[in-house]
């Protein structure tokens, strides 16, 4: 609805002021429900992390779970990786990072 009222009326800058279109008066507007399957509760904390790489013994599985939630990419695109494709740099302390 809101991009027709703008197609309609987009020489008014002001959204609130656009009307809508006579070609759009008898439809409605589907109602949105967007409600998330995980509770607050599932999200896990710096600590939960932290207590994953503890305890994970594949050097594997630390490796993939640290670049998940460090780069937030998707599957895809870590899987797609090359070892050309990283950066490796050297910090003033003398600390290697990506």
């Amino acid at each position: 609805m809101k991009f027709f009222r703008w197609l309609y009326n987009s020489d008014e800058p002001d959204h609130r002021k656009r009307i809508t279109p006579p070609c759009m008066m008898g439809v409605k507007g589907l109602p949105r429900r967007e409600k998330s399957p995980y509770k607050p509760e599932d999200i896990w904390t710096y600590d939960d992390h932290v207590l994953f790489l503890k305890y994970c013994h594949m050097a594997r599985d630390r490796c993939w779970h640290s670049m998940v939630c460090d780069t937030s990419a998707r599957p895809h695109e870590i899987i797609n990786l090359r070892i050309g494709d990283i950066n490796f740099k050297i910090s003033h302390d003398g600390i290697q990072y990506a």
